[in-house]
C-alpha cells in the first residue's frame, strides 16, 4: 500500500517537483522501491521492446548514468541507484523509448551518506537493434560503453559525457558548457562547442572538415587551428563540421 504526496514549486524558470512516498510493501517485487524517511532501497525495472523499437532517448538533470549494451536485443533495463523510479517518466511506443526525470533525488540525499549519490545504470538491446540513441545531460555527468547506432544526438548543457567504444555513422554534437571525450569509431560529426571541450579520437586518417573559430583552438590531427576568427576546410570522407565559440576541440 503506497501514500504519496508531492508539491511543486517554480525555481529559475523551471518547475521544479518534490516527491515524498510511504510504503508499507506487502508483496515485494524486485521493481518495488521502499521510501521513507531513513532508506532509500535500489531498484530495477526492466522494459521489453517492440522488434522495431530501435530509437532511445535518455534526458537527464542533475542526475548521471552509465549507458552500456546489455546481451539481449528485446530488452532494455534501468537500475535506480539510491534513487526511486517515481523521479523518473517513461514514455514509449513501437518505435521508440524515452526516459527522464521529472523531479530530483537530491531532495532525499543524505550528505552523511555522499557515497550514495543518485546515479542511474541503463542496458540497452545489442548494439545492431539501435537506429538513433538521442542523449541530453543538464548539469549532470553520462558514460556510455560499448554502444553502437546508426545516428548520435548528444546535448551536454553543464555536465560531462565520456563515449568509450562507441560507435556512430552519423553523429551531432552540441556543447554548451562542459566536456565530451570520446574513443570510438565515428563517421560524419557536426560539433558545435559554445563554451567547453571536446576530444574526439576515432576518425580515420583521409577525414575532411569544415571548421569555424570565434575563440579558443581546434586540432585536427596535427593541423592547428587557434586565435580568432578562424575558418578553414579539407575535403575527405567521413566529413566533421565543427563550431567552436570559446573552448577547445581536438579531433582526430
Amino acid at each position: 500500500m503506497n501514500q504519496a504526496s508531492q508539491s511543486a514549486t517554480n525555481c529559475g524558470g523551471k518547475n521544479r517537483v518534490t516527491a515524498t512516498m510511504s510504503a508499507i510493501l506487502d508483496d515485494a517485487t524486485p521493481n518495488d522501491t521502499v521510501l521513507n524517511n531513513t532508506s532509500l532501497h535500489d531498484a530495477v525495472q526492466t522494459f521489453a521492446l517492440d522488434s522495431q523499437c530501435a530509437d532511445i532517448s535518455v534526458r537527464l538533470h542533475q542526475v548521471g548514468a552509465t549507458i552500456r549494451a546489455g546481451d539481449e536485443d528485446d530488452k532494455l533495463s534501468v537500475y535506480f541507484r539510491h534513487c526511486s523510479p517515481a523521479d523518473f517518466r517513461v514514455s514509449r511506443d513501437a518505435e521508440s523509448f524515452v526516459i527522464e526525470n521529472i523531479a530530483s533525488p537530491w531532495e532525499r540525499f543524505d550528505p552523511a551518506r555522499w557515497w550514495r549519490f543518485p546515479h542511474l545504470d541503463i542496458t540497452v538491446p545489442v548494439r545492431e537493434r539501435l537506429h538513433s540513441l538521442r542523449l541530453e545531460a543538464d548539469h549532470a555527468g553520462l558514460i556510455v560503453k560499448n554502444v553502437a547506432a546508426q545516428k548520435l544526438s548528444l546535448r551536454i548543457e553543464g555536465g560531462s559525457c565520456t563515449l568509450n567504444r562507441m560507435t556512430a555513422i552519423e553523429s551531432s554534437v552540441r556543447i554548451d558548457s562542459g566536456s565530451v571525450r570520446w574513443h570510438g569509431r565515428l563517421g560524419d560529426i557536426t560539433l558545435d562547442c559554445e563554451n567547453g571541450s571536446a576530444i574526439i579520437h576515432g576518425m580515420p586518417p583521409e577525414f575532411g572538415y569544415d571548421a569555424r573559430l570565434r575563440n579558443g583552438s581546434v586540432r585536427f590531427g596535427s593541423h592547428h587551428l587557434h586565435g580568432g576568427i578562424v575558418a578553414d576546410s579539407k575535403p575527405g570522407t567521413p566529413h566533421a563540421t565543427v563550431i567552436c565559440s570559446n573552448g577547445t576541440v581536438e579531433i582526430r
